[in-house]
Parts: C-alpha cells; sequence; structure tokens
C-alpha cells in the first residue's frame, strides 16, 4: 500500500490523478451515516468482493471528506487489500467547522 501525499489545489490534484492512475473500473460506495468504524468494514467486504470479481490483487480508493478517513481506515485494517489510498478534504485532525 502506498499512501499519497496531500496535494494542494485541484490543478495539482487532477494532473497527479490523471499521471498516477488508469481507470479500469469503479464502484463508487455511498456511505450511510453510520460510524466510521462499521463503514469502513462495510468497506474492506466491497473491496474482497470486487477482488474476487474483477481478478484484480489490489484496488485503489479515492475518498473525500469523511470518506477519506473510512477509505484510511479501511487500508489499515486490511492493508493487503489495497494499492494506492487518496483522501482528498479529509478532516484527520478535526473541523471547526462540523
Amino acid at each position: 500500500m502506498r499512501l499519497q501525499p496531500p496535494l494542494r489545489g485541484s490543478a495539482a490534484i487532477l494532473r497527479r490523478l490523471r499521471a498516477d492512475m488508469t481507470l479500469h473500473a469503479y464502484y463508487l460506495y455511498l456511505y450511510s451515516f453510520r460510524s466510521i468504524e462499521e463503514n469502513a468494514d462495510k468497506l474492506v467486504e466491497i473491496a474482497e468482493v470486487t477482488r474476487e470479481l474483477t481478478g484484480a490483487k489490489k484496488i485503489d480508493l479515492i475518498g473525500h471528506s469523511m470518506g477519506g478517513m473510512v477509505i484510511m481506515l479501511a487500508a489499515i485494517k486490511k492493508p493487503e487489500l489495497f494499492d494506492r489510498v487518496i483522501a482528498l478534504g479529509s478532516p484527520f485532525h478535526g473541523t471547526r467547522l462540523a
């Protein structure tokens, strides 16, 4: 698993994604407002099924806001499932806005 460094600015993000990733298939998981841990466990289940169906050895994850925290926890729980984990706009250090 390779964690991407934080990127600033949308142009930099798009350039990095374009350079680093080739999109073969994607699955959009719209999580419920359960806990981050419950959503991470569900994402691990989805990742395992995705690997079985596609034959991929590892999959990449991209998450935004709370989704970034969900994918990071999933990657920590089962690092053997994931290659790249990219979190955008995720409040890893908390936020005064929530």
